[in-house]
């Protein structure tokens, strides 16, 4: 449950945005490499997913964690802090949920 309705704008970005093309763009060279960060609100624990050129390698650092991922809408609305539910328990926000599976792929 959120406090708002995010749907107007997970519909806009749906319309707008074609994440297909983020790696089209990072193979011809116009883009290096794309990341959105999103907060655990509860653990303050932050998630860096980018998606990038050969070579670029996940990191993790006290709290944060760089997680190399094909960018997709539910990250960009996390990272956005918008609320959203995503697998990951009952009442998640899309940031803590995002940062949870995160952290339990990276185990």
């Amino acid at each position: 449950m959120s406090l708002l309705d995010n749907a107007p704008l997970r519909d806009m970005l749906e319309k707008n945005l074609d994440f297909g093309k983020i790696q089209q763009h990072i193979d011809s060279g116009a883009l290096y490499a794309v990341c959105v960060t999103a907060s655990g609100y509860t653990t303050g624990q932050s998630v860096s997913f980018f998606q990038g050129g050969s070579g670029l390698e996940g990191w993790e650092r006290n709290q944060r964690i760089g997680a190399a991922v094909p960018l997709k809408l539910d990250l960009l609305l996390a990272s956005a802090g918008a609320a959203v539910h995503l697998p990951g328990g009952e009442g998640a926000t899309a940031s803590t949920s995002a940062t949870a599976r995160c952290a339990r792929s990276r185990r």
